[in-house]
Protein backbone atom coordinates (compact mmCIF):
# COMPACT_ATOMS: atom_id res chain seq x y z
CA UNK A 1 0.00 0.00 0.00
CA UNK A 2 1.26 3.67 -0.87
CA UNK A 3 0.04 6.37 1.43
CA UNK A 4 1.04 10.06 1.32
CA UNK A 5 0.40 11.94 4.01
CA UNK A 6 2.06 14.53 3.01
CA UNK A 7 5.14 12.95 2.71
CA UNK A 8 6.57 10.58 0.08
CA UNK A 9 4.58 7.49 -0.07
CA UNK A 10 6.36 4.60 0.35
CA UNK A 11 6.75 2.11 -2.79
CA UNK A 12 5.78 -1.78 -1.68
CA UNK A 13 5.38 -4.15 -3.99
CA UNK A 14 4.40 -1.26 -6.47
CA UNK A 15 5.48 0.39 -9.62
CA UNK A 16 8.38 3.09 -10.15
CA UNK A 17 8.20 6.30 -7.76
CA UNK A 18 9.32 9.38 -9.10
CA UNK A 19 8.64 11.61 -6.13
CA UNK A 20 9.74 15.01 -4.41
CA UNK A 21 9.55 16.61 -1.03
CA UNK A 22 10.38 19.93 0.34
CA UNK A 23 10.89 20.15 4.45
CA UNK A 24 10.98 23.56 6.46
CA UNK A 25 13.51 24.64 8.45
CA UNK A 26 12.18 22.82 11.15
CA UNK A 27 12.07 19.63 9.35
CA UNK A 28 8.14 19.61 8.54
CA UNK A 29 7.23 18.29 5.11
CA UNK A 30 6.36 21.65 3.33
CA UNK A 31 5.36 19.47 -0.38
CA UNK A 32 5.38 17.14 -1.63
CA UNK A 33 5.09 15.82 -5.38
CA UNK A 34 5.09 12.28 -7.38
CA UNK A 35 4.39 10.66 -10.20
CA UNK A 36 3.76 6.23 -10.82
CA UNK A 37 2.41 4.17 -13.73
CA UNK A 38 1.39 0.60 -13.97
CA UNK A 39 -1.70 -1.46 -15.40
CA UNK A 40 -2.38 0.55 -18.39
CA UNK A 41 -2.77 3.47 -15.46
CA UNK A 42 -0.75 6.47 -14.61
CA UNK A 43 -0.88 8.80 -11.37
CA UNK A 44 0.18 12.43 -9.90
CA UNK A 45 -0.47 14.08 -7.27
CA UNK A 46 1.05 17.25 -5.33
CA UNK A 47 0.40 18.33 -2.01
CA UNK A 48 1.25 21.36 0.15
CA UNK A 49 1.04 22.55 4.07
CA UNK A 50 -1.21 25.77 3.78
CA UNK A 51 0.21 28.87 5.16
CA UNK A 52 -2.23 29.10 8.17
CA UNK A 53 -0.27 25.79 9.70
CA UNK A 54 3.24 26.71 8.80
CA UNK A 55 2.31 30.29 11.25
CA UNK A 56 1.08 27.66 13.78
CA UNK A 57 3.96 24.90 13.54
CA UNK A 58 0.91 22.52 12.72
CA UNK A 59 1.41 19.67 9.65
CA UNK A 60 -0.54 19.34 7.44
CA UNK A 61 -3.89 18.00 7.50
CA UNK A 62 -4.38 16.90 3.72
CA UNK A 63 -3.83 13.24 2.87
CA UNK A 64 -3.37 11.06 -0.55
CA UNK A 65 -3.56 7.94 -0.46
CA UNK A 66 -2.38 5.36 -3.95
CA UNK A 67 -2.81 1.45 -3.79
CA UNK A 68 -2.08 -0.98 -7.06
CA UNK A 69 -3.61 -4.27 -5.52
CA UNK A 70 -2.27 -7.64 -6.56
CA UNK A 71 -6.03 -8.80 -8.29
CA UNK A 72 -5.63 -10.11 -11.56
CA UNK A 73 -8.53 -7.86 -12.11
CA UNK A 74 -7.71 -4.75 -10.39
CA UNK A 75 -6.21 -1.49 -11.83
CA UNK A 76 -5.87 1.34 -8.76
CA UNK A 77 -7.34 2.96 -5.85
CA UNK A 78 -6.88 6.49 -5.00
CA UNK A 79 -7.86 8.65 -2.35
CA UNK A 80 -7.65 12.77 -1.26
CA UNK A 81 -8.86 13.08 2.34
CA UNK A 82 -9.01 16.25 4.22
CA UNK A 83 -8.78 16.70 8.10
CA UNK A 84 -11.58 18.92 9.33
CA UNK A 85 -9.79 21.22 11.09
CA UNK A 86 -11.92 22.49 14.10
CA UNK A 87 -11.71 18.39 15.45
CA UNK A 88 -9.23 16.72 17.35
CA UNK A 89 -5.76 15.37 15.18
CA UNK A 90 -7.14 16.35 11.92
CA UNK A 91 -3.73 15.15 10.56
CA UNK A 92 -4.23 11.29 11.96
CA UNK A 93 -7.94 11.37 10.74
CA UNK A 94 -6.81 12.59 7.13
CA UNK A 95 -4.38 9.62 6.70
CA UNK A 96 -6.55 7.07 8.66
CA UNK A 97 -9.47 7.57 6.77
CA UNK A 98 -7.28 8.06 2.63
CA UNK A 99 -5.35 4.74 3.98
CA UNK A 100 -8.58 2.88 4.66
CA UNK A 101 -10.48 3.65 1.93
CA UNK A 102 -7.69 2.80 -0.87
CA UNK A 103 -7.07 -0.70 1.02
CA UNK A 104 -10.66 -1.01 0.35
CA UNK A 105 -11.81 -4.37 -1.97
CA UNK A 106 -14.89 -3.45 -3.34
CA UNK A 107 -16.58 -5.88 -5.89
CA UNK A 108 -16.23 -5.29 -9.54
CA UNK A 109 -19.94 -6.34 -10.57
CA UNK A 110 -21.01 -7.17 -14.40
CA UNK A 111 -21.75 -4.12 -15.80
CA UNK A 112 -24.40 -4.95 -17.58
CA UNK A 113 -26.66 -6.40 -14.40
CA UNK A 114 -28.09 -4.09 -12.92
CA UNK A 115 -29.37 -6.29 -9.64
CA UNK A 116 -25.40 -7.00 -9.22
CA UNK A 117 -24.42 -3.52 -9.70
CA UNK A 118 -26.88 -2.19 -7.21
CA UNK A 119 -25.52 -5.41 -4.34
CA UNK A 120 -21.85 -4.03 -5.05
CA UNK A 121 -22.81 -0.43 -4.64
CA UNK A 122 -24.64 -1.31 -1.33
CA UNK A 123 -21.83 -3.68 -0.26
CA UNK A 124 -18.91 -0.60 -1.15
CA UNK A 125 -21.12 2.28 0.51
CA UNK A 126 -21.90 -0.26 3.95
CA UNK A 127 -17.85 -0.55 3.74
CA UNK A 128 -17.02 2.87 3.89
CA UNK A 129 -20.23 3.43 7.05
CA UNK A 130 -17.68 0.71 8.70
CA UNK A 131 -14.70 2.62 8.11
CA UNK A 132 -15.93 5.69 10.49
CA UNK A 133 -15.54 2.98 13.55
CA UNK A 134 -11.85 2.89 12.10
CA UNK A 135 -10.91 6.43 12.00
CA UNK A 136 -12.70 7.21 15.54
CA UNK A 137 -10.50 4.70 16.93
CA UNK A 138 -7.47 5.80 15.40
CA UNK A 139 -8.27 9.79 17.02
CA UNK A 140 -8.99 8.20 20.30
CA UNK A 141 -4.96 6.75 20.47
CA UNK A 142 -4.54 10.74 20.50
CA UNK A 143 -7.20 12.35 21.69
CA UNK A 144 -10.58 12.23 23.98
CA UNK A 145 -12.26 14.82 21.47
CA UNK A 146 -13.85 13.77 18.18
CA UNK A 147 -12.43 14.33 15.00
CA UNK A 148 -13.36 13.92 11.36
CA UNK A 149 -12.09 14.27 7.68
CA UNK A 150 -14.11 14.39 4.38
CA UNK A 151 -12.83 12.55 1.20
CA UNK A 152 -12.90 12.11 -2.20
CA UNK A 153 -12.00 8.31 -3.73
CA UNK A 154 -11.60 6.00 -6.42
CA UNK A 155 -11.41 1.88 -6.96
CA UNK A 156 -10.66 1.02 -10.41
CA UNK A 157 -10.33 -2.16 -12.46
CA UNK A 158 -7.96 -2.65 -15.50
CA UNK A 159 -10.30 -2.51 -17.72
CA UNK A 160 -11.37 1.11 -17.40
CA UNK A 161 -14.80 0.35 -14.96
CA UNK A 162 -15.31 1.09 -11.51
CA UNK A 163 -16.53 3.24 -8.59
CA UNK A 164 -16.30 6.83 -7.55
CA UNK A 165 -17.50 8.07 -3.65
CA UNK A 166 -17.34 11.49 -1.85
CA UNK A 167 -18.26 12.34 1.46
CA UNK A 168 -17.85 16.08 2.39
CA UNK A 169 -16.31 18.70 0.16
CA UNK A 170 -13.36 16.79 -1.21
CA UNK A 171 -14.43 16.98 -5.20
CA UNK A 172 -14.01 14.65 -8.14
CA UNK A 173 -14.15 15.44 -11.85
CA UNK A 174 -14.12 13.01 -14.73
CA UNK A 175 -11.75 14.50 -17.82
CA UNK A 176 -10.69 13.60 -21.73
CA UNK A 177 -9.34 15.83 -24.10
CA UNK A 178 -12.19 16.59 -26.59
CA UNK A 179 -11.72 16.06 -30.52
CA UNK A 180 -10.44 20.00 -30.63
CA UNK A 181 -7.87 19.32 -28.06
CA UNK A 182 -9.86 20.97 -25.20
CA UNK A 183 -9.76 19.24 -21.71
CA UNK A 184 -13.29 18.82 -20.84
CA UNK A 185 -14.18 18.19 -16.92
CA UNK A 186 -17.59 16.97 -15.51
CA UNK A 187 -17.73 17.34 -11.75
CA UNK A 188 -19.09 13.87 -9.99
CA UNK A 189 -21.46 14.63 -7.39
CA UNK A 190 -22.58 17.67 -5.59
CA UNK A 191 -20.46 19.09 -1.99
CA UNK A 192 -22.38 17.79 0.92
CA UNK A 193 -22.25 20.75 2.70
CA UNK A 194 -25.28 22.20 4.61
CA UNK A 195 -26.38 24.19 1.79
CA UNK A 196 -26.76 21.50 -0.52
CA UNK A 197 -27.90 19.17 1.78
CA UNK A 198 -30.58 21.47 3.06
CA UNK A 199 -29.68 20.88 6.72
CA UNK A 200 -29.64 23.99 9.25
CA UNK A 201 -26.12 24.11 10.42
CA UNK A 202 -25.40 24.13 14.43
CA UNK A 203 -24.92 27.64 15.84
CA UNK A 204 -22.09 29.22 14.46
CA UNK A 205 -21.42 27.02 11.92
CA UNK A 206 -21.45 28.24 8.04
CA UNK A 207 -23.52 26.55 5.81
CA UNK A 208 -20.96 25.92 3.67
CA UNK A 209 -19.02 23.73 5.75
CA UNK A 210 -19.07 19.89 5.24
CA UNK A 211 -22.62 18.28 6.63
CA UNK A 212 -21.06 14.83 5.98
CA UNK A 213 -17.50 13.40 7.62
CA UNK A 214 -16.19 10.53 8.27
CA UNK A 215 -14.88 9.99 12.07
CA UNK A 216 -17.23 11.30 14.30
CA UNK A 217 -20.73 9.39 13.08
CA UNK A 218 -22.02 11.78 10.77
CA UNK A 219 -20.87 9.90 7.71
CA UNK A 220 -24.51 9.83 6.67
CA UNK A 221 -25.38 6.98 3.56
CA UNK A 222 -22.72 6.92 1.00
CA UNK A 223 -23.11 6.96 -2.42
CA UNK A 224 -20.90 5.37 -4.56
CA UNK A 225 -21.61 5.68 -8.66
CA UNK A 226 -20.01 3.55 -11.06
CA UNK A 227 -17.71 4.93 -13.41
CA UNK A 228 -16.41 3.97 -17.30
CA UNK A 229 -13.00 5.55 -18.26
CA UNK A 230 -12.15 4.98 -21.65
CA UNK A 231 -8.43 5.59 -23.60
CA UNK A 232 -7.07 8.87 -22.36
CA UNK A 233 -9.99 9.86 -20.28
CA UNK A 234 -9.22 9.92 -16.21
CA UNK A 235 -10.36 11.31 -12.85
CA UNK A 236 -8.87 14.58 -10.55
CA UNK A 237 -9.63 14.33 -6.99
CA UNK A 238 -8.69 18.11 -5.26
CA UNK A 239 -9.36 19.24 -1.50
CA UNK A 240 -10.74 22.10 -1.24
CA UNK A 241 -8.12 24.01 -0.48
CA UNK A 242 -7.44 23.86 -3.97
CA UNK A 243 -11.40 24.52 -5.57
CA UNK A 244 -11.92 26.95 -3.14
CA UNK A 245 -9.54 29.04 -4.93
CA UNK A 246 -9.66 27.84 -8.60
CA UNK A 247 -12.37 27.88 -10.77
CA UNK A 248 -13.59 24.85 -13.39
CA UNK A 249 -11.72 26.55 -15.98
CA UNK A 250 -8.37 26.89 -14.23
CA UNK A 251 -8.20 23.27 -13.13
CA UNK A 252 -9.40 22.61 -17.27
CA UNK A 253 -6.70 25.05 -18.18
CA UNK A 254 -3.84 23.73 -16.67
CA UNK A 255 -4.85 19.85 -17.18
CA UNK A 256 -4.63 21.07 -21.15
CA UNK A 257 -1.33 23.01 -20.82
CA UNK A 258 0.14 19.92 -19.37
CA UNK A 259 -1.07 17.36 -21.66
CA UNK A 260 0.11 19.54 -24.77
CA UNK A 261 3.25 19.78 -23.18
CA UNK A 262 3.81 16.05 -21.69
CA UNK A 263 4.34 17.51 -18.77
CA UNK A 264 3.47 14.30 -16.65
CA UNK A 265 0.89 14.00 -14.18
CA UNK A 266 2.99 15.26 -11.25
CA UNK A 267 4.10 18.25 -12.68
CA UNK A 268 0.50 19.30 -13.30
CA UNK A 269 -1.10 18.38 -9.71
CA UNK A 270 1.75 20.47 -8.46
CA UNK A 271 0.98 23.86 -11.01
CA UNK A 272 -2.57 23.37 -9.66
CA UNK A 273 -1.43 23.21 -5.81
CA UNK A 274 1.20 26.30 -6.63
CA UNK A 275 -1.27 28.60 -8.57
CA UNK A 276 -4.03 28.17 -5.22
CA UNK A 277 -1.49 29.04 -3.01
CA UNK A 278 -0.65 32.46 -5.67
CA UNK A 279 -4.13 33.33 -5.51
CA UNK A 280 -3.86 33.40 -1.85
CA UNK A 281 -4.88 29.95 -0.45
CA UNK A 282 -3.71 29.69 3.01
CA UNK A 283 -4.95 25.80 3.61
CA UNK A 284 -3.61 22.72 3.27
CA UNK A 285 -4.12 21.81 -0.63
CA UNK A 286 -4.10 18.17 -2.44
CA UNK A 287 -4.38 16.96 -5.89
CA UNK A 288 -3.96 14.15 -7.39
CA UNK A 289 -4.84 13.25 -11.16
CA UNK A 290 -4.68 9.89 -13.01
CA UNK A 291 -5.58 8.52 -16.14
CA UNK A 292 -6.14 5.70 -18.30
CA UNK A 293 -3.80 5.14 -21.02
Amino acid sequence: MNLAHHAIPPVVDGPPLEASLAVSGTGRPLHTQGMQAARGWAAGWASHVGLRHVERGRPCEDSIAIDWPPGPVDGLHVAVSDGVSAGACAAVASATAANHLVGLRPEYPEWGDADHLRESQAELAGRIVQADAVVQSAIAQYSPRSGAATFSAAWLSADGHGWVCRVGDCRAWRWWTDENGQVQLQLLGPDQDYLQMAEAPPPGVPPFNPARMIGNGMVGQPSPWDVYLGSGEGLLLTSDGIHSILTQQDLAMLLERGTRRRLGLGPVARSMERLARHRGSRDDVAVLILVRR
